[in-house]
């Protein structure tokens, strides 16, 4: 059925692609054709738009700068250098590509609104410095007399041929996005979307990421900055301002936010509908701006994005979702409120079965390999003194701890004695406000989440922190990618390397899905799972990264004693097979009392007993603190 429905979708791809070519061969109207040619160049620029606001749920409100970066340098390298539109195209991409990677890397660690602002500030840089550059720019006189797009071979002229290069340059947009957005680079940039903290946590690594995709998405702006340029021959600061930014934001929500045909669909929409009401010249923006507030009550999610509409209507849609399809894309809304939190899903019995009942295999998965060893006589884990504030108040106090290579260590404690707070530490979720972390050999206490995770040290969360809008494959996926050395080229040109690292990553995810038990599950959304099995799938996502050291922050809540019993002999079997290090956080002493090697018991923050479990729970300040007894 799957097959059935992709070649459906490829055949009507196909229709609307020949549909697009013959158009302007059977309308011999120049005015439609250059209606036809504004829409298409809309059309790129929505795209663009689309990567960085849909997929990265980022809202760049200065994207229309890149547009004008693009445009302008074609124009200075046209007049200046006399150069053909290829190469003026090309200086167009490169440039804004490149001031979008330098802009980015100061601002992406601002969230929401934040991030809009320094971006609406990037966008009016740009469009003052093009308005007082006079001996450049030549400010608001503009730069005329650009040549009309010369492709060396064939120079277009009509409105006709700059639509039918605009329709090449869309298409290769559409591919280009398509195929970032459908590699683990892409599914790294969705899953960050959904939880940049679970994104960080397996490796991936947020900041490098959505700067890859800002530097892409103002890439092809300045491509169509360039044709512009030459298409009107030339160029003023007026089409680079927010409004055009604004349009553009308007285009991908009405068309679908995070779907492949959605921005082209809102860019023709939005582009055509103003020449639509001419004939209501008094009330043409009442009627042009009540139809768009009709689209967004009716389908908030875009007219083709996925989901229920206001009347309960569906569009029809995948039956696997397919992250170029932007399966659960946000609504404009959240992405500008969005902090990043996961979901808090408690007090919910968590069952570890497959999607038939029956129990998954005990066996751990041979993708995982044995950790490399620690530095001789050196622990794995180190932490020394290791002390955190929060506004005054000490939630950790001089603790120390360490962890043996193949050593499971439980960290248990009453509510508040600080152990998740110091998995957050050792995980570089937060910064110690004293003390030293010492991992594997290296000094890790600064480092950030992603770059300990790489290292070898992951982590789960006490409440589960999936990329909820991607399959349960699809988090596998995006965990594996921290396996792989892709650059965005290889991505673009589907190299050979790129293939053989996409064989090999398909082969080790449908091994550990298989043997986790969860290969019946692997295409629906992870966030669609029973709690159980959205669990399951965060332990399996943390392993498929090859940790040498797993925090386990209390991965038994919710179960009943045989579940109990069966995550206990899952741990042991990883420990065995495969000298894996974990530490525990769990509150079901029958749990770690079977599990682990060594108990260090936590109360206020301070370390108060540590040894063989046999002996701390015999402890006097244990019974006092944690098990409710008396000295």
């Amino acid at each position: 059925m799957r097959s059935g429905i992709f070649r459906t979708q490829h055949a009507l791809t196909a229709a609307v692609i020949a549909a697009a070519v013959i158009a302007p061969l059977v309308i011999a109207d120049a005015y439609i054709h250059r209606l036809m040619a504004t829409v298409v160049l809309a059309a790129v620029l929505a795209v663009s738009m689309n990567l960085v606001l849909g997929y990265g749920g980022l809202l760049a409100l200065g994207h229309a700068g890149f547009y004008g970066i693009g445009a302008y340098t074609a124009a200075l390298v046209s007049l200046h250098l006399g150069a053909p539109f290829p190469v003026t195209a090309l200086a167009g991409a490169a440039t804004a590509a490149l001031v979008a990677w330098l802009v980015a890397r100061p601002i992406l660690h601002l969230r929401g609104h934040y991030f809009a602002m320094a971006m609406l500030a990037i966008g009016e840089i740009v469009v003052q410095v093009a308005y007082n550059w006079d001996s450049v720019t030549r400010g608001a006189s503009g730069l005329p007399g650009i040549s009309q797009p010369d492709l060396i071979v064939w120079t277009a002229v009509t409105h006709r041929d700059n639509y039918y290069l605009a329709l090449v340059l869309l298409l290769l947009a559409m591919l280009a996005v398509r195929r970032f957005v459908a590699s683990p680079l892409g599914l790294g940039l969705i899953a960050a979307r959904d939880d940049d903290q679970g994104a960080a946590s397996v490796g991936i690594g947020v900041a490098q990421t959505r700067t890859l995709a800002l530097a892409l998405a103002a890439g092809i702006a300045g491509v169509a900055g360039a044709l512009y340029a030459h298409y009107i021959t030339f160029v003023s600061v007026e089409p680079f301002q927010l409004e055009q930014t604004i349009a553009l934001l308007a285009m991908v929500a009405v068309g679908g936010m995070g779907t492949t045909w959605g921005p082209v669909v809102g860019a023709a929409l939005l582009t055509l509908l103003p020449e639509v009401l001419r004939d209501f010249a008094e009330l043409r923006m009442v009627i042009y701006g009540a139809l768009l507030m009709l689209v967004v009550w009716l389908r908030p999610q875009g007219l083709l994005g996925r989901g229920p509409s206001r009347w309960g209507l569906k569009l029809p849609g995948r039956t696997r979702p397919d992250p170029s399809a932007a399966s659960g894309a946000p609504a404009l809304a959240s992405v500008v409120a969005a902090p990043a939190s996961g979901p808090v899903l408690d007090g919910v019995a968590v069952e570890f079965r497959t999607a038939t009942g029956a129990a998954p295999a005990r066996t751990a998965p041979t993708v995982l390999t044995a950790p490399e060893p620690a530095p001789t006589g050196e622990p794995l884990l180190r932490v020394e003194h290791l002390s955190k504030d929060f506004a005054g108040l000490r939630a950790v106090s001089d603790v120390s701890l360490e962890v043996a290579p193949g050593e499971i260590v439980g960290l248990i404690g009453p509510n508040g004695a600080g152990k998740s707070t110091i998995i957050n530490l050792i995980s570089g979720a937060h910064r110690p406000t004293s003390g030293r972390i010492w991992f594997n050999g290296q000094d890790i206490t600064h480092s950030e989440t992603s770059r300990v995770a790489r290292a070898g040290l992951v982590r789960t969360f006490q409440h589960i922190r999936l990329f909820r809008s991607l399959t349960v494959r699809q988090n596998v996926e995006a965990a594996y990618q921290v396996r792989l050395w892709l650059s965005l080229l290889s991505v673009m040109t589907r190299s050979r390397r790129y293939r053989e690292a996409m064989d090999e990553m398909r082969v080790a995810v449908d091994e550990a899905l298989a043997l986790f038990g969860l290969e019946g599950v692997q295409h629906q959304l992870a966030g669609t799972l029973s709690y159980g099995d959205q669990r399951r799938v965060e332990i399996v996502r943390a392993l498929v990264t090859q940790p040498r050291l797993l925090l386990l922050d209390e991965p038994a809540a919710g179960m009943n004693e045989a579940e109990s019993a069966e995550l206990a002999r899952f741990l042991q079997e990883i420990r065995q097979r495969h000298g894996l290090s974990i530490i525990l956080v769990e509150h079901h002493l029958d749990v770690v009392m079977e599990v682990c090697d060594r108990l260090i018991v936590l109360d206020h923050g301070t370390v108060i007993a540590s040894g063989r479990p046999d002996e701390v729970v015999r402890h006097p300040e244990v019974l006092r603190a944690y098990l409710g007894g008396s000295a």
